[in-house]
Order: C-alpha cells, then sequence, then structure tokens
C-alpha cells in the first residue's frame, strides 16, 4: 500500500473504534430513536380493529364527564358480534349513580363475555404496584389488562412490554391468538385517526349497524382532549386508545421493528467510514467530493429505510456520523497536507520557475508524481566558452559573483518566457519549453530567449569590463522534438526533468557551435515548430553515437546590415555548390564570403571543400559525420 493512503486508513480505523464503541454502549440511541421516527410511513391498516371513541362529539351530546355507566352498559350492547372488545376507561370505584348503575354495567359484561373476550384496564405504578384495577363487580367477566404505555426519556412511545408483575398487557391480551415478546418496538402505521374511528354517541343511538362489528376487535376509549389520555409518538400526540390498537396490529402482524445482528451492524460501519476515507483519498475536486459523498450519504439512509419497511433496524445515526466524522478528518488531512505539498512545491521551484508555472503545479501536483509522460519540448542548452580559462583568472569571490550574475540574468529571460531552468551544470544551463505547462509557441519562445540572452551577455560584458574582468561568450543549442518529461529519480529524491534523443541534441549542437564559429544552432525539428524564425541552413551532420543525419540551423536577427545580407547571399549559393558536391562553385562562393568578412560557417565549409577537391569523399551525400562529440 502506497504510504500516502496509511493516514486516510488510520482515520478509518480511528473512526469505526470510536463509533464501534458508542454503538456497543448505546450512547446514541435517544437520538437515533428521533432519526427513526422519521422513517415510519403512513399505511392501510387492517380493518379488524375498530375504535369507539368518547370525544368531543360525543360528550357535547350524552353530557358532561363522567358518564353513568349505563351509558357504556347500552353501548356495550351493541358490540355481540365482535371477536374482542377492550375498554380503556377505569372503572375502579363504585359508581356515583348507585349499586343499579353497576349492576346495568355488570350485566352487558356478562353477556357480552358469553360471545366475545372482554378486557378491562388495570394500572401499574413504576415499581409494579396496582393503582387501578376494574371493580370486583365486573372482573368476573372480564379479562385484565395493564395499560401503562412505556415513554422514553423524550416522552415518546416507542415500545411496549407484553407483561408485568403477573398482568398482561391490554394490548397482548385483545391480539388473541398472536404471542409477543416481552419487550417490542411499536410498528405504528400512522398518525392520529388511521383506525377506523366512531363517536360513541353514533353507536348509542344507532346511527351505526351491529353488524359492522362483526368479528372485529373493538376498542373502546377516550380520545376528547380535555380528557387528557393522550401520548407523543413518532406521528405526533396520540390517544391512549390508538397506541394500543398499534400494539394490537405489531402483535397480530409479528412486524416488530429489530435492531439487525450487531456484527453485521460493525461491518457496514466500517466499510461507511472505509468508503468516506477513500472517496477523500483518490477524487481530489472538491465538487466532485461532496457529491459523491452526498451520493453515499443517500445511498446509506435509503438502505436503512428500506430495511426499516422490513422491520429491519439499522444503526443509521452512528453511519452519518461516522461518514461525517471520516470524511471530514480525511478532508483535512487532506487540506493540511496538500498545504505542505504546496509549500514544498513552491520553495522547490520558486527560484527557477515563473509565478504562472508554480501556479500550475499547485493545481496538478500531479505532474511531479514519479515518473513521466511523452510530449514534444523544445530543449536548450547553454555553456560558457572557454569557462576554465576565465575561471583560472578570477578569485573565488569574483567567479562566484560573476557566476551568479551571469545565472541570475539568463534564469530571469528563460522564465519570463515561460520556460523551465532544468538544471545548473557549472557555468552551462539546460532548459526546456512545453511542460508542465503547454506551450504551443514553444520553439519561438526558446528561441526568443537565446536571442535575449546573447544580448543580455553583452551588457553583462560591458559591466565587468568595467571592473577588469575579461568578457565571456556563450554558445547555444537549441532542439525540438518528443521527450520524456516528469520526476527522474528515486523516491525520496527527485527532480523534475526531461530525457530523450531531442536533450541529447541540443546538448550537442551547442558544442558544434565551437565548431562553426556560431552562437546558437538549432536543430531542423525547431524550425519547423515555427515559420518566425530566422535561421540559416549551415550543414546536414551525423553527430556522434546517432545514426540519422540532421540538418542544422544558425539562428540570427534582424536587422541584417547590408555586408552580412551579401554574405548571406553568397553563402546560399556557395552552400548549394557544397551539398552537390561541386566543390570549385563551393570554393568560389565561400571566398566571396568572407572576402565581405568573416563567417565561421563559410570558414569550415571553405577548408572541407578545398579538401574535398583533392580528396573527395566516395558516395557523398551532403552529410558530414563527426567522430567526436
Amino acid at each position: 500500500m502506497h504510504k500516502n493512503r496509511l493516514p486516510f486508513l488510520f482515520i478509518s480505523l480511528g473512526t469505526f473504534l470510536v463509533f464501534a464503541l458508542l454503538y456497543h454502549f448505546h450512547l446514541l440511541n435517544s437520538w437515533q430513536d428521533k432519526l427513526l421516527d422519521r422513517f415510519f410511513i403512513t399505511e392501510q391498516p387492517q380493518s379488524s380493529i375498530i375504535i369507539v371513541a368518547v370525544d368531543d362529539e360525543s360528550l357535547r351530546t350524552i353530557g358532561q364527564w363522567p358518564w353513568k355507566r349505563e351509558v357504556f352498559a347500552r353501548t356495550l350492547s351493541h358490540f355481540a358480534l365482535a371477536k374482542a372488545v377492550g375498554i380503556d376507561i377505569s372503572f375502579s370505584e363504585q359508581s356515583h349513580y348507585g349499586a343499579e348503575d353497576d349492576a346495568l354495567l355488570a350485566s352487558a359484561l356478562h353477556r357480552l363475555s358469553e360471545t366475545s373476550t372482554v378486557v378491562l384496564p388495570v394500572q401499574l405504578s413504576d415499581r409494579g404496584a396496582v393503582t387501578s384495577k376494574p371493580h370486583s363487580a365486573f372482573s368476573e367477566y372480564t379479562q385484565s389488562g395493564f395499560v401503562n404505555i412505556p415513554l422514553e426519556r423524550d416522552g415518546i412511545a416507542r415500545s411496549s412490554v407484553s407483561d408485568q408483575d403477573h398482568f398482561s398487557s391490554f394490548a397482548s391480551l385483545l391480539a388473541l391468538s398472536s404471542t409477543p415478546p416481552h419487550k417490542y418496538r411499536i410498528h405504528y402505521q400512522g398518525a392520529a385517526g388511521t383506525f377506523t374511528t366512531i363517536p360513541l354517541s353514533d353507536v348509542l343511538e344507532g346511527r351505526v349497524p351491529d353488524d359492522l362489528f362483526s368479528g372485529k376487535t373493538v376498542l373502546l376509549g377516550a380520545t376528547a382532549p380535555d380528557l387528557h389520555d393522550f401520548v407523543g409518538t413518532p406521528f405526533g400526540a396520540m390517544a391512549g386508545v390508538e397506541v394500543h390498537a398499534h400494539s394490537i396490529q405489531t402483535i397480530r402482524d409479528n412486524s416488530y421493528p429489530t435492531e439487525i445482528p450487531s456484527a453485521l451492524a460493525l461491518i457496514l460501519l466500517l466499510l461507511t467510514t472505509l468508503l468516506a476515507s477513500s472517496f477523500t483519498f483518490y477524487i481530489r475536486t472538491l465538487p466532485k467530493l461532496l457529491f459523491s459523498l452526498l451520493a453515499l450519504t443517500v445511498l446509506l439512509n435509503s438502505v436503512a429505510f428500506l430495511a426499516f419497511s422490513q422491520n429491519q433496524i439499522l444503526p443509521v445515526l452512528y453511519f452519518n456520523l461516522a461518514l461525517i466524522c471520516s470524511a471530514g478528518l480525511s478532508i483535512l488531512l487532506q487540506y493540511v497536507s496538500e498545504s505542505e505539498e504546496k509549500k514544498r512545491i513552491r520553495k522547490a521551484f520558486q527560484y527557477y520557475l515563473t509565478p504562472k508555472v508554480i501556479d500550475e503545479l499547485l493545481s496538478h501536483p500531479e505532474k511531479l508524481a514519479l515518473g513521466g509522460e511523452k510530449r514534444k519540448m523544445t530543449i536548450l542548452f547553454s555553456d560558457i566558452a572557454d569557462f576554465t580559462s576565465i575561471s583560472e583568472q578570477l578569485t573565488p569571490i569574483e567567479l562566484t559573483t560573476l557566476m551568479n550574475e551571469y545565472l541570475t540574468a539568463m534564469t530571469d529571460i528563460i522564465t519570463e518566457s515561460g520556460g523551465v531552468v532544468d538544471k545548473y551544470i557549472g557555468d552551462a544551463i539546460m532548459a526546456f519549453w512545453g511542460a508542465p505547462l503547454e506551450d504551443a509557441d514553444q520553439a519561438f519562445h526558446a528561441c526568443t530567449s537565446a536571442h535575449t540572452m546573447l544580448e543580455a551577455l553583452g551588457k553583462l560584458n560591458t559591466m565587468w569590463t568595467s571592473r577588469g574582468i575579461t568578457p565571456i561568450h556563450a554558445r547555444i543549442g537549441i532542439a525540438t522534438g518528443d521527450v520524456v518529461v516528469g520526476n527522474m529519480g528515486s523516491l525520496t529524491r527527485f527532480n523534475y526533468t526531461v530525457m530523450g534523443d531531442s536533450v541529447n541534441l541540443a546538448s550537442r549542437l551547442e558544442s558544434l557551435n565551437k565548431v562553426y564559429g556560431t552562437r546558437c544552432i538549432v536543430s531542423e525539428g525547431t524550425v519547423r515548430e515555427s515559420s518566425a524564425l530566422h535561421v540559416r541552413e549551415i550543414d546536414v551532420v551525423r553527430v556522434k553515437g546517432k545514426k540519422d543525419a540532421r540538418k542544422i540551423f544558425e539562428l540570427y536577427s534582424l536587422p541584417l546590415t547590408e555586408e552580412k545580407a551579401k554574405q548571406f547571399e553568397h553563402f546560399i549559393k556557395a552552400y548549394q555548390g557544397y551539398a552537390a558536391g561541386n566543390w570549385q562553385e563551393a570554393i568560389t562562393h565561400f571566398t566571396e564570403v568572407l572576402s565581405l568578412g568573416n563567417d565561421g560557417p563559410s570558414s569550415v565549409l571553405l577548408e572541407r571543400s578545398v579538401l574535398y577537391r583533392t580528396s573527395p569523399p566516395a558516395n557523398w551525400d551532403g552529410v558530414y559525420t563527426f567522430d567526436s562529440k
């Protein structure tokens, strides 16, 4: 594994361990429950449960609460066809209207119990003591189930229990044949009013046919706000009798929301942290990263939502927080490491790259990865003629000052034209154009830099002469072609440089200036790249170590003097004769060139022509082969 990946892996594992501990000790469960509350959706419940409500309408019709028990007796007479009847109203004391009133209700309960299961409520204290139970006159014909609804710390009823202190719950008794676990989550199927709800006054006054209750479970309870029998649920406030209805439906459907196995939850948690940090490591652009992390979050919560619809609870809050934490720490690490990388790049390149090029590297640091890419580039080599003899005339301090002044001036010219100073080799300079920034006019920029460098050297010589220093002269070679550019070296120490045939050619061309008496020689590839260059072809050569012949050109600047223009005219005729092997014609015109003034290429080719006139080479093709560098 690449070492740069390790910090992100440590972040993933560290985040996983933290949230695994939080999950193990259930430290965030209360907040997770609030999130899971949002996962409930409204469903269509079965029509086997009907709520007969003591609602506002019934209170207005029948009168002030509490009612006579004779009212409930008459109501129960309509439930003879019901399968089960649960009465969530306390009848723990004698009626205020006398024993006759209790007798009427007891008689109604007796008749109903012969055809239906009838359950009355019991209230238990927190310690399990019975605080309210049905009056003895009614308990003979009914079953008793506790109606306590457990609330979480935030006041929401999410779970229930089926038995407590030798009592079964109201819901479990009414579920009849289904046996619930001791503690279970309630699968809510909607908000208040989800189950069919009928005002008690409508039943009492015969506006509802009795066969509506046939085979059904009927729950009779208070839904009027003034009776204060409401609890909080994931869908908001709901009457206690409706919570019991949802509990009964949960038990009958055996649809208990259940947490997935801990081992599976931990695997998914680890995968979440790994994905979050991996996205940050591999995706370097912020918009794409944020989109990817958002997509991962949406996917994660969608899976959790779908699982919840199948009664499988994923610890989605832990997943979300772990994702945010892992991604956030990874982004912070990325920011810090990239800031350090940018500082390193700026520090390493600030002295020999332009700010524009440095900004490109800062935007795309991958260009500095170990390795390279093939690209057409232009390479320049510059060297000082007879530097050894010059250096022997100067003290170390004078030599250092001279070289610093020279290299500073040359470097500024190169970088201002978009070039990159590759390296200093003693008094020599190697530079290139075309990377890391693309440069469509790289050949022109390199050659323009060569002109400017030679002009700047002239000004430096004037300054040095005034200080008693002998003027120096530089030679330049320029070649354009395909090379490999990138970081070359070891994993711990490398340089951004170029390699390839064109690099070697530029170096050889710089050396050929000494042979031809020129100041700057460029390759045919460089000439092809720019029509704006002013060059003259001075030879076709085969340099040492190369099989292919190369045309070489002298780079010159305008304007030409009248004398120089005439020299170039005669040189063209002389060079044509030389290339064709017409030695006498070449000698005549080269002589005319030199009669007008000194010209290095003409002197060299004249000497060859004189030699070849007496000892012509076999199979002359116009190519001169050098046996040394």
